[in-house]
């Protein structure tokens, strides 16, 4: 296979099969065959770490006891005759308790001193001689013996959860209390408090450690084989993934929210985005419902990622493939388009949303959606390690929950107002101190918001409302007078030159019904604008996103739209009449002429806990801004150009049907 240094940024369609003990009696033919019939063009394959599933000549590296022959070397060498990658799974996070007698400083300890053993696995310790020395040979005897193309490290770091989700703390191992108390002078904390300075000190010490363990294995693979690609690195892998225990309502757009912060944020970078097969780690030998496992693979599509599919066991022993006629779609349209179509794709919005990874972003990033309106998702480190005209791409940034940026962060937001941006922040707004002791009142961190201190932070919102005002800047609101709001509101003094909107009406009665009615409208703002430099902001001193994210209410969507277009003045990139389930996602090809690849995901299939089939939609009109002429539209699912008129900047054009999803190249 050729050795391209940067081979991995080319798009590619992964399969992962997580092996079993007992599946060292696979049949390799039948595995490249299955991989062949995806038209996958990598393999991720159990290689060493836990289990060795080659015929490992080192005494610290456990034998898989089912092998009988060199499973890595054979399908490793199978798969290059056959043009697929093979990347080696490696897992350093637990080794056998045969080991434990003459090593006990290789293992991870609780407070109480005990060892956690998982069904015969023992945690190790990222300070461990384990992981800092046999980690390396044992990467080097791969490296030294097999021609591998990738490598992919699992549960890298440190591990306080077993599988069964306890909770075990800190490691309080030997090495990690002489360590800790040589760099900082201090005695390891107890639990993970985010308020006690020597916890604070712990992240950083956790932190220095595990980048340590990565620098070394990078180092070392860099000297022997600077064409593999390294998990971390050069390449990115996440999952979509489900949980028995997970707090409803179901997040279906994660595997694209996950996809599009790398692909958007860091564009050395590819990402592994894998659509988990199975319910859950208890349940790992049957399927999540088939639609989410192709709404996660259409998301990925959409987000310039690769197709990743994850396992346990191999294709042909999967006891539940219900899921694999709609993968396989997936996967060859991917085949059949990538070379022409998914190749040098750079994000090509005009919005952009602040990852902060709480319920106020997921609220946010859903009206986005729901409103039509394109947009790229952006790692707030990106801001200040990613390209440095980053911010400047866009014409509106949206940073819900701003209290969980750094100095660093908001710093450059400001500069990005001054400079005749549009920033739109929601939730908990950065105060004094945020971060540490986690303060809820104080001077605002942001200056070109319109809120200079939050005076009181008010946690009793339940049955407080917004009364509207101003009502000529809120067109799409005019059958409503009122909202409502729950949880908190903060009580701002504003900054000069800002202007209040919305009127916050204090809890009230709500029973008995007699009792139902309010008598006090304030003056407090629910939206406040502001003029700073040449850019304007707007804030919601409440949690707009969490509320919508919770209970979808239309006012609390069309409040803001209403802010984005009429209050902050951007422009739309897009208009459509498709139903709000379906989700729009834009990239470009500069390689290509400017050429734009506009994906459209249909979620209409999700309803409560259930994916079933996306419904039909016919005839979806679609107008698109552009900055320069437009001379051909393009349906790649449906295989056909598309009529189209252009004018006045704008490409309009109408898909005759849209399922699952649809890709349409526009020229």
């Amino acid at each position: 296979m050729e050795t391209n240094r940067k081979w991995w940024l080319q798009p590619q369609r992964m399969i992962q099969t997580n092996l079993r003990e007992i599946d060292a009696d696979l049949d390799p033919d039948r595995l490249i065959a299955d991989l062949k019939s995806f038209g996958a063009t990598v393999l991720m394959f159990n290689t060493g770490g836990i289990v060795a599933s080659y015929p490992s000549d080192l005494p610290f590296h456990y034998p898989n006891p089912y092998l009988k022959s060199d499973l890595v070397g054979e399908v490793l060498e199978r798969c290059h005759a056959n043009g697929i990658r093979y990347f080696a799974r490696m897992d350093f996070s637990k080794a056998n308790r045969a080991f434990y007698g003459e090593h006990p400083d290789w293992f991870y300890r609780t407070a109480a001193g005990t060892v956690v053993d998982y069904n015969g696995q023992l945690h190790t310790c990222v300070n461990g001689q384990y992981q800092s020395e046999h980690a390396l040979a044992i990467v080097e005897e791969v490296l030294d013996r097999y021609p591998i193309d990738g490598i992919f490290f699992n549960m890298f770091g440190y591990q306080t959860w077993d599988y069964s989700r306890n909770y075990h703390g800190i490691c309080h191992c030997d090495n990690c209390r002489r360590l800790f108390r040589e760099k900082y002078g201090h005695d390891l904390p107890k639990k993970e408090d985010p308020s006690d300075p020597v916890y604070r000190l712990h992240q950083t010490f956790r932190r220095n450690a595990t980048k340590e363990r990565l620098d070394s294995i990078v180092s070392l693979i860099r000297s022997k084989r600077p064409d593999v690609a390294i998990s971390g690195v050069d390449w990115i892998r996440q999952e979509s993934n489900s949980s028995v225990d997970r707090p409803l309502p179901h997040w279906i757009y994660e595997a694209c929210a996950q996809a599009k912060s790398i692909m958007d944020s860091w564009p050395k970078r590819a990402v592994a985005n894998a659509a988990v097969h199975f319910l859950d780690i208890p349940y790992r030998h049957v399927s999540v419902p088939p639609y989410l496992t192709a709404l996660r693979m259409a998301q990925n599509l959409a987000s310039g990622a690769w197709i990743d599919f994850y396992c346990i066991s191999t294709l042909d022993r999967q006891e539940d493939r219900l899921s694999f006629d709609l993968m396989k779609e997936i996967y060859h349209f991917h085949r059949d388009h990538a070379d022409e179509y998914y190749t040098g794709l750079e994000p090509a919005a005009k919005a952009a949303v602040l990852v902060t990874g709480t319920t106020e972003y997921r609220g946010i990033f859903r009206m986005f959606v729901e409103s039509h309106i394109p947009f790229d998702v952006l790692e707030p480190d990106s801001i200040k390690h990613g390209p440095p005209d980053l911010l400047d791409r866009y014409a509106l940034i949206a940073a819900p929950d701003p209290s969980r940026l750094s100095q660093d962060h908001l710093a450059a937001l400001d500069d990005y107002v001054q400079r005749g941006g549009r920033l739109l922040a929601t939730g908990r707004l950065p105060v004094d101190g945020q971060g540490f002791a986690k303060p809820t009142e104080g001077s605002v961190q942001l200056d070109s918001l319109g809120v200079a201190v939050v005076r009181e932070f008010r946690d009793d919102a339940r049955a407080a409302y917004f009364k509207m005002s101003d009502r000529e800047l809120f067109p799409s609101l005019a059958g409503v007078d009122i909202t409502f709001l729950d949880e908190y509101y903060q009580h701002c003094d504003l900054r000069s030159g800002a202007r209040p909107l919305l009127k916050f009406v204090p809890p009230c009665m709500y029973g008995p019904p007699e009792k139902c009615y309010y008598e006090e409208v304030t003056d407090e703002p629910g939206i406040v604008i502001h003029p700073y430099g040449q850019g304007v902001t707007a804030v919601f001193p409440w949690p707009v996103g969490t509320l919508y994210y919770k209970y979808s209410s239309v006012p609390h969507r069309l409040l803001f739209t209403d802010t984005v277009e009429q209050l902050l003045g951007v422009d739309r990139q897009l208009t459509s009449n498709a139903s709000e389930m379906v989700m729009f996602t834009i990239n470009k090809q500069p390689h290509k002429g400017g050429r734009l690849l506009l994906h459209l995901v249909n979620s209409s299939g999700h309803h409560g806990t259930a994916f079933h089939a996306p419904v039909p939609m016919e005839n979806v009109e679609v107008a698109l801004q552009l900055d320069q002429p437009c001379t051909r539209v393009r349906a790649l699912k449906a295989g056909a150009d598309l009529e189209f008129a252009a004018s006045d900047g704008w490409c309009r054009f109408t898909i005759p049907s849209l399922d699952l999803f649809e890709a349409v190249s526009i020229e």
